[in-house]
């Protein structure tokens, strides 16, 4: 959301993030989007590039930074997807991005928090 966030949430509002494929070139990459809690309405608030195909969003558990799975293939020429992540500004949501990780895998779509708050990749099955 760099500085594309269009206001600050109203005080019913929630906050959603929506991450996206964007491969067709119709998305934009991650959303950001009001929910007003007594209506329902869904607004647009602004939009952040976030590499190819930012599909599985995770919101660290200290509220400060959220991840965004590339769901990729082939990232910096290695067989293996990404991890980008992006600062959360607290009054109005929109994000900044922070950097990205190789996976350590190809088209990763999932990933969690352990219980020490540190960023893992899921336990293969």
């Amino acid at each position: 959301m760099s500085s594309a966030s269009r206001g600050a949430p109203q005080l019913d509002d929630e906050l959603l993030y929506v991450g996206t494929y964007t491969d067709d070139g119709r998305s934009g990459g991650i959303y950001l989007v009001h929910v007003d809690r007594r209506s329902g309405q869904l607004r647009l608030a602004g939009s952040v590039s976030a590499g190819a195909n930012p599909s599985f969003l995770a919101i660290h558990p200290n509220g400060r930074v959220l991840y965004a799975v590339n769901e990729i293939d082939k990232y910096n020429d290695r067989a293996t997807g990404a991890v980008s992540a992006f600062a959360i500004t607290r009054d109005t949501g929109a994000l900044t991005r922070l950097g990205e990780q190789p996976s350590e895998g190809g088209a990763p779509c999932y990933f969690r928090f352990s219980l020490t708050e540190r960023l893992r990749p899921p336990h293969p099955s």
